[in-house]
């Protein structure tokens, strides 16, 4: 065989078939592109650290991004306790919604990837990027946590009475992950059976068995028994349409009468000469111009001005500048002007508009601060004289103040005493109390019951998402409070209502469904690794060899050059084990060791031909020993 022949055979030796969708997963997940760098040996124990790691990353991440999402229902509450912090406004619910979204979507690619590589026996190799990565995101997680039990631990609470609307559904879900699962731990169950592998299927029966069992716990006011008849609570728009207007003004409480809500909450003070006006703040900085009218009034209280400066104020630009909602950038110039316009609204005018519209009001009256003139003083009765002075219905008033309850009552029998906080029955039971309205973190959500056997109409606020509204009515509450009244009024029903006995026919079917998949999973990966590993022929260098040979009588084949050039197959000793050429055990040191000798053999033997061919440079034997040396080395390149 000549030089040229030969080396066309060697480079024959570097063809194979490439398997493009192999590389592009190894080379994102362990930046191994080519295939020489792939590698079939067993994980280290280091990677299988780093990749628990990952999976307790992925589990963490996961219920951030559930109590993030559940949180959406109080998304301008975050924003503007974030705000009153550092007085700069930001979409701070959003941007710690797309990092939180952005880090799982990251982890959870590198758990999908992580799974392809263990399908077709590769090894795993987290590169040093993706390390700090996990590192990151499990920093992050906990730094969550701890920002959400500081700042917002309401949201904790809140997620829990998700779970009430949810877990049917998280349940099927979760049992669809797991039914995906178990084609990997069948895998190791049967192919690389180890104390790891055992542990890891142990565990995953156990959570398995408990996944199945979930429905029992599940307690969710939209499971009936039987057909029940649900009544739509009423609602209210809280300080008016605050997603489309300035709050508490004439136009925010117009626009939410226009949304056909059953009325409005408002919260009123009095000025220091005695006018009740609609404001919730305890300062003007926020919601007015007064630090570019009156900068030296804005450390002032509102109640400890007169109603001639407060009226002179501009209370609609600043929802322009910030746009709590997001809505202004979809609204054109004329819209625009008419915010710009709003001032602060007296309760008068307010009670005006509630009376043409027959809507009802609900009022909450705070005490003014120590430099007004009604501090210690008689300030419910300014309110009452604007009230007794309305052509309103007292029916349409809902009086919330727990100040001189009793006084009130006397006087003004037909306004509906409201309590806005939870307290026990029988203190709420002590007046002519018929509505108790409360935060959703205030009040036990299996007590819910209690309150209406005794006659007293339940309330919440701050109620703004499809899903907490699908809760309360599916509760028979008698009223829910919005910040978002465009929207909620649109969710006239609950998002599913099912009754327990055609829930329990559901959950039976799917628990059965996905325990057949699993066995025959299991069934399917027992027979596939049975027969790899009795068929020896199957194994291939493309493919992931995972069965151990422990005969003697397997052998080794080398390429052999001869002295004329010629190229053979020779047999060469029996080796140990057929693994030593392809089996994941083999050590990548000895490998190494051997192809660098290889190379260093060659070398030598290249460099003391070319000192015998300089004596004489026509001994062909001497030329071919040279070709021969250098095809070697070649070879062992490739």
């Amino acid at each position: 065989m000549s030089y040229l022949s030969l080396s066309m055979y060697a480079k024959k030796l570097q063809t194979y078939d490439r398997n493009y969708l192999l590389s592009c997963v190894s080379g994102l997940f362990s930046c191994r592109w080519q295939r020489y760098q792939q590698s079939h040996f067993k994980t280290t124990t280091g990677e299988k650290v780093w990749c628990s790691l990952l999976n307790l990353d992925l589990f963490f991440l996961s219920i951030c991004l559930y109590i993030w999402l559940c949180a959406g229902n109080d998304s301008n509450t975050i924003n503007e306790l974030v705000y009153r912090y550092n007085n700069k406004w930001l979409d701070y619910y959003t941007l710690i919604l797309a990092l939180t979204g952005l880090l799982y979507t990251y982890v959870s690619l590198l758990f999908i990837l992580s799974g392809c590589l263990l399908m077709v026996g590769q090894q795993l190799f987290i590169h040093t990027i993706h390390k700090a990565g996990i590192v990151f995101v499990g920093l992050y997680s906990m730094a969550f946590v701890a920002m959400t039990a500081r700042f917002f631990p309401d949201q904790w609470r809140l997620a829990y009475i998700s779970l009430q609307v949810t877990a049917p559904f998280l349940q099927i879900g979760a049992l669809g992950f797991l039914t995906l699962s178990a084609w990997l731990i069948s895998d190791g169950w049967f192919g690389r059976r180890s104390i790891c592998h055992v542990i890891i299927a142990v565990l995953f029966c156990i959570i398995l068995v408990l996944i199945f069992l979930t429905p029992i716990w599940i307690r969710s006011p939209c499971l009936t028994e039987g057909e029940t008849v649900l009544t739509a609570p009423l609602l209210f728009a809280q300080n008016g349409d605050m997603q489309n207007a300035p709050e508490n003004t004439e136009l925010a409480i117009r626009r939410a009468f226009a949304n056909n809500v059953a009325g409005i909450s408002t919260t009123v003070q009095i000025s220091n000469d005695g006018i009740p006006f609609l404001y919730r703040d305890l300062d003007l900085t926020w919601r007015t111009n007064i630090m570019d009218v009156a900068p030296s009034l804005s450390t002032f209280s509102p109640s400890s001005l007169n109603w001639t400066i407060l009226s002179s104020l501009d209370a609609g630009s600043w929802f322009i500048e910030m746009d709590p909602f997001g809505t202004v950038r979809s609204m054109d110039s004329s819209r625009k002007k008419e915010i710009k316009r709003q001032t602060i609204m007296t309760l008068e005018d307010a009670l005006y508009l509630a009376s043409n519209e027959n809507k009802m009001i609900v009022l909450t009256v705070l005490e003014p601060t120590e430099e007004s003139r009604y501090y210690n003083e008689s300030y419910l009765q300014q309110a009452l004289d604007v009230i007794t002075s309305s052509n309103i219905s007292h029916d349409l008033i809902w009086w919330a103040p727990e100040t001189s309850r009793t006084y009130v009552e006397s006087l003004y029998p037909n306004l509906t005493q409201v309590v806005f906080q939870s307290k026990p029955t029988s203190n709420v039971t002590g007046h002519k109390i018929t509505q108790l309205v409360t935060h959703y973190t205030l009040l036990p959500v299996d007590d819910l019951s209690h309150y209406s056997e005794n006659g007293i109409g339940l309330g919440f606020f701050s109620v703004n998402s499809k899903w907490l509204t699908t809760f309360y009515q599916c509760s028979n509450v008698s009223s829910i409070f919005t910040q978002l009244s465009s929207e909620v009024m649109m969710y006239t029903s609950p998002a599913w209502t099912m009754t327990s006995q055609f829930y329990l026919i559901i959950w039976v079917s799917i628990d059965v469904t996905a325990m057949v998949l699993i066995s025959i999973i299991f069934l399917v990966q027992r027979h596939r690794l049975h027969h790899f590993e009795n068929n020896m022929e199957s194994f291939t260098l493309s493919a992931p060899s995972r069965f151990s040979s422990s005969s003697n009588n397997d052998f080794s084949d080398s390429l052999i050059v001869d002295d004329d050039g010629e190229l053979h197959i020779k047999e060469l000793a029996p080796v140990s084990t057929m693994s030593n050429a392809i089996h994941p055990m083999r050590s990548e040191d000895s490998l190494a060791v051997s192809l660098r000798d290889s190379r260093a053999s060659s070398q030598t033997e290249v460099s003391v031909n070319e000192q015998a061919l300089g004596e004489d440079p026509n001994d062909k034997h001497i030329s071919r020993k040279i070709d021969k040396a250098k095809l070697v080395y070649q070879i062992d390149d490739i």
